[in-house]
């Protein structure tokens, strides 16, 4: 089971890293939940959690629980998260599968950032600033310009 904690301070922190974390975390803890910033913060954890799960072929949407850990407070409910998550492992027999998704997932974001990397050459950089420009004179549509740049493709 993997555990994040988080403080509301790390907002910013979690856009840089939300793909990787968003991954390999069962159950998200904001810790600290007694400061300002933590509705912000729970808020945009359970936006990316929601579209995580719509591609997720596991059970299990990961809970963002509210914690100050130095009063006791959430204590019990991230207990019960990891009994919840157990339960789910125990009855859909997932741990393998859960290991697999990661792996799967993992696997899919080196290929998306190789190919992103090998995609955009200077040349394409500077048609799709191009195309962007011709875009508001001509009204045309992100279709068009994503036809138009995965066309240059074929042409290399």
């Amino acid at each position: 089971v993997t555990l994040t904690v988080l403080v509301p301070e790390s907002g910013d922190d979690i856009q840089a890293m939300k793909s990787g974390i968003m991954e390999i975390t069962d159950i998200f803890i904001v810790n600290k939940a007694d400061r300002h910033g933590v509705e912000a913060m729970v808020v945009n954890l359970q936006s990316m959690v929601g579209m995580r799960s719509q591609y997720s072929s596991l059970p299990w949407e990961q809970p963002v629980i509210k914690t100050v850990a130095t009063l006791n407070h959430g204590i019990r409910e991230v207990l019960d998260a990891l009994e919840r998550f157990k339960r789910m492992l125990q009855e859909h027999d997932n741990w393998q599968h859960v290991r697999n998704e990661r792996m799967k997932n993992k696997v899919l974001e080196l290929v998306n950032d190789s190919l992103s990397g090998s995609f955009w050459t200077p040349a394409r950089k500077q048609l799709l600033r191009k195309e962007l420009l011709d875009a508001s004179e001509k009204q045309i549509s992100p279709f068009h310009i994503a036809e138009k740049l995965i066309g240059s493709l074929r042409n290399t």
